[in-house]
């Protein structure tokens, strides 16, 4: 996987932009708040704008070093966008439009995206997630060495969103090039990937997984904001139809969460957010939450007026807790304590192991 590494610095009018990183993941999330730099960033990548200074590097190649006047424009960097609305021409169809960015792989791409019953169809007649997905087709038919998307589910429902993501999820396996994903909503970006950029009034911190950079100083309430959550990684053995269940297993533990589209034995990923992970001690008998671990606390942190306390259950989990709580379950790090999370807190954030080419778009016009 090639590396992108950069460390750029521009401003325009009120606004300035400090950002270096170097990028190796298959996906990296580029996360924050609106107008925080997220599109200006994917801009100076792309080289849509200029730097005011610094040095852009992929696989080993200079493609912006300002100190000795290098920009390589963005038809030579052959990085393949996807903004937040498609871009396409009204007086070319489906196949005309992909066509353009070339002929790579063209069937592979046309399956990948769900395209085969649309060739002939001009945009005015698609809807939006059909028209993001051309997007996507035509930005990889050209082969690019990299695919940077901003926000391309921004507008679309949440059936589109839904397909497309799928798409996004399934481009992962088929293409191994490095993709940054923008997006203001983590629980998309969760589905993706565990390496994370966030982008806060400018500055950029990571990558990083999510947690490490909710600890940071002064992002903890941003990044909760946003969507923080804790991801398991479990194998699918059940899917109870009658009781609308999917039961997994996360190493030794035993897993209920809401029923799914993964097949038995995917690998799948569920989300839990801290404030739904409850802590305790000696806990026997019967509850109403499904999901009962023990975990060694390996750290507590103090946030304004609660803790979060990281637990290790065979996976790393959060949860946030009161003061109280601390100090009347006597919490410390190094401990023995029960984690326990409602089956409907379980919220399910993607296949982690798929098959190349395995999901089936359907059309997603209402």
């Amino acid at each position: 996987m090639e590396a992108i590494s950069f460390d750029l610095s521009w401003s325009a009018e009120t606004f300035g932009l400090q950002a270096k990183a170097e990028l190796s993941a298959s996906i990296t999330g580029l996360i924050g708040p609106s107008g925080s730099g997220k599109s200006s960033l994917i801009n100076l990548l792309a080289g849509l704008i200029r730097p005011d200074q610094g040095q852009l590097v992929f696989d080993g190649e200079t493609l912006i070093d300002t100190s000795h006047d290098i920009f390589v424009p963005p038809w030579k960097r052959r990085f393949g966008v996807i903004f937040q609305e498609s871009r396409l021409w009204p007086h070319q169809n489906v196949l005309q439009q992909i066509r353009f960015g070339g002929r790579h792989r063209e069937d592979d791409v046309i399956e990948l995206c769900g395209l085969n019953h649309l060739l002939t169809r001009l945009p005015s007649k698609l809807s939006g997630g059909e028209k993001q997905r051309v997007a996507l087709a035509r930005a990889l038919m050209s082969g690019p060495r990299a695919l940077l998307m901003d926000e391309p589910l921004v507008s679309l429902d949440s059936s589109s969103r839904r397909q497309l993501l799928d798409v996004v999820t399934a481009l992962r396996a088929a293409f191994d090039i490095p993709m940054v994903y923008v997006t203001h909503d983590v629980n998309e970006a969760l589905e993706l990937t565990d390496s994370f950029l966030l982008m806060h009034a400018g500055t950029l911190s990571g990558p990083s997984p999510l947690f490490e950079l909710a600890q940071r100083p002064g992002h903890f309430d941003m990044v909760s904001t946003l969507g923080l959550e804790s991801i398991l990684l479990a194998e699918v053995i059940n899917d109870d139809e009658a009781s609308g269940v999917c039961r997994s297993k996360a190493g030794k533990w035993n897993l209920s969460s809401p029923r799914n589209r993964a097949p038995i034995g995917s690998l799948i990923r569920l989300g839990v957010k801290p404030h739904d992970v409850l802590l305790g001690r000696d806990v026997s008998g019967r509850l109403s939450a499904q999901n009962t671990m023990h975990g060694t606390v390996t750290a507590i942190r103090e946030l304004s007026n609660h803790h979060i306390v990281e637990l290790d259950v065979g996976q790393p989990i959060v949860a946030e807790v009161t003061q109280d709580a601390i100090r009347n379950l006597e919490i410390r790090e190094g401990e023995q304590v029960s984690v326990i999370v409602k089956s409907s807190a379980l919220r399910f954030r993607g296949i982690q192991k798929e098959s190349r080419f395995e999901l089936s778009v359907r059309s997603d016009r209402s």
